[in-house]
């Protein structure tokens, strides 16, 4: 999911779509992954995410 919403190109996959697919809810899907699992999928394909990811205040990371 983190590669979906994170990695892929100027439009990213849809909330919908990811929780569609993944059995989960959108909400859930937002929930799902974290810092850590970014950080991985980062190193794994030698990149970072296309745009800064928000925590739950709001601010940019």
């Amino acid at each position: 999911m983190a590669f979906g919403r994170e990695f892929h190109g100027s439009r990213p996959y849809g909330l919908e779509e990811l929780a569609r697919h993944a059995g989960y809810s959108p909400s859930g899907v937002r929930t799902a992954y974290g810092e850590a699992e970014i950080r991985q999928v980062a190193a794994q394909i030698g990149r970072e995410p296309n745009r800064p990811r928000r925590d739950t205040t709001g601010s940019r990371r």
